[in-house]
């Protein structure tokens, strides 16, 4: 199991590294993805759109991390 082990932290320190500040990141996930989008908001993404027909969620990173 790859969960809690910091894997996505990293990948989010990677991304925030290898752009420019000004960039900004979406994601779309299933609303029913709790884990995933408690990950998300702990690392300061906030919800942007939400499709209730296809029970999916837009979140937007910021284009300062926060870790």
């Amino acid at each position: 199991d790859l969960k809690r082990k910091g894997y996505g932290s990293q990948l989010l320190r990677h991304l925030h590294q290898s752009f420019p500040p000004t960039m900004i990141f979406y994601t779309v996930l299933t609303r029913a993805n709790q884990p995933a989008l408690q990950f998300f908001l702990k690392h300061g993404a906030t919800i942007v759109s939400e499709d209730e027909l296809n029970n999916t969620l837009t979140i937007e990173f910021p284009s300062a991390p926060t870790y």
